[in-house]
Parts: C-alpha cells; sequence; structure tokens
C-alpha cells in the first residue's frame, strides 16, 4: 500500500473538516501492544474472570493539546463472544505518565483525570449472531451507560463494568486540560475482559489552544476522508506503473 506523506495527510484532513464544517484537526495514530499477564477481576466463572491490557505510547505532540482519543475494533470476527459481547469488550480506559510491561503494573500506574467519561461518544459495530438489540454497556440511544465503568479495571463478564465495541465499532473519549508538560511521554492503557483473543487500534486528535472539539460525526468523515486518499495515491502509483 503507498504511504501518505505528511502534505498528502494534511490534505485528506483538510478535505473531510470543510466536508463536515469543522477546524482541521490533527489526527496521530496509536499502536498497541498486548502486555504479559492478566488482571483478576474476582468472577469466578472459567476462564472469563480475567482481563488482558493493552498499551500504545502517545506521539510526542509539543505545545498542542489533546482532544480526543478514538478505538476502534479490530477483532477478527470469530474471536471472543457474540451478540452483545461482540467485538472488544473495553473494561477500562487509563491515561498516564508511567510505562508498565505487563497489566499488574497497568492496573498499579497513576492515571490522569483527563477523561470526560459522560460525553463518551460509541459507534457499534457489527455481532456474530445470536445477536441482541445493542452491545453490553451501551444504552438505547446508542451512548456508553453508566454501568460502564470505564475509569475502572473492575469488569464482571456478562455483569457490569465494560462496553463491548462489536467487529469494527468505535468508541470516541473527549479530554480536558491535556496539554502535556514539555518533554513527558504519555501512556495509554485499555482493558479487554475475558482475554479472549480480540484486538484494537487506536487515533489520538490533537490541536492548538481554542479550536473546537470534532463531533462524533466529524471524526469518521475525518478516517473516511484519509482513506479515501489513501486510495486514490495507491491506484495513481499503480497507473504510472
Amino acid at each position: 500500500m503507498a504511504r501518505l506523506s505528511p502534505k498528502a495527510i494534511a490534505a485528506a484532513i483538510g478535505f473531510a473538516s470543510i466536508a463536515s464544517g469543522v477546524s482541521a484537526q490533527t489526527v496521530a495514530p496509536l499502536t498497541f501492544t498486548r502486555l504479559s499477564g492478566l488482571i483478576d477481576n474476582g468472577y469466578t466463572a472459567p476462564y472469563f474472570n480475567r482481563t488482558g491490557v493493552f498499551r500504545a505510547e502517545l506521539p510526542n505532540i509539543g505545545s498542542l493539546e489533546l482532544l480526543q482519543i478514538a478505538l476502534k475494533d479490530t477483532s477478527n470476527v470469530n474471536a471472543g463472544w457474540y451478540g452483545a459481547d461482540s467485538g472488544f469488550d473495553l473494561d477500562a480506559i487509563k491515561l498516564s505518565t508511567e510505562f508498565k510491561d505487563n497489566a499488574s503494573g497497568a492496573l498499579s500506574a497513576a492515571g490522569l483525570t483527563v477523561f470526560d467519561f459522560p460525553s463518551t461518544s460509541l459507534i457499534p459495530g457489527s455481532q456474530r449472531p445470536p445477536k441482541s438489540p445493542k452491545q453490553f454497556g451501551a444504552n438505547a440511544v446508542g451512548g456508553v451507560d453508566p454501568s460502564a465503568t470505564l475509569d475502572k479495571f473492575d469488569a464482571k463478564y456478562f455483569s457490569s463494568g465494560y462496553v463491548s465495541l462489536g467487529f469494527g465499532g468505535s468508541i470516541i473519549f473527549n479530554l480536558a486540560d491535556t496539554t502535556p508538560s514539555p518533554g513527558s511521554k504519555l501512556y495509554l492503557y485499555v482493558g479487554e475482559v475475558g482475554g479472549q483473543g480480540e484486538t484494537i487500534t487506536g487515533d489520538v486528535f490533537v490541536t492548538s489552544p481554542n479550536q473546537p472539539v470534532p463531533e462524533p460525526g466529524s471524526w469518521a468523515l475525518m478516517l473516511s476522508g484519509l482513506g479515501l486518499l489513501a486510495g486514490l495515491v495507491t491506484r495513481r502509483r499503480a497507473f504510472r506503473r
């Protein structure tokens, strides 16, 4: 696949922003690593009593502000559970300055109080049959139910404390007070209930101070713009050959 230059990426973001009527934001991808070990949630049912943890290092954004973090399920449709629990089952999300290389360490790392959880948006993905009316941990209007305590690694599988994204589903977190200290590194930790092989990817949105935060629909459109431009570049290079 063709690799996009910074100018091409900026053009794609600009295209999507113009179409959606919001100021252009900068999108930076996240790469997650599955950490060793599991967090014991205290649930006694066979093999559902553990949470796996993924870590991603946020890119150095200098004096820019973190606006949003978007996570997307990339699980194989045959991985994990089915119905309301299809896709990545997100137990918790934590942003920290502490680097940890195992699940128990991620649990003990001091988290920054920066997530505006009530404004979290969920874009549910597909379900493996038998299907349910909505994803586990989602509310009736497609948002996240308060029972999904995403600030704590406390999920009880089939009980409470997490939200399932569905296959290809996304969740978008708004952040506040997120200009990092100069030279500091930030690490994002996310939990996967059950440790059953689901995977995830993500992006961070950054901007200079006082620019508006994009709406969930704008976020999706920005990524669509990037995908569209990537396809155009690929076809253009293939034609040249």
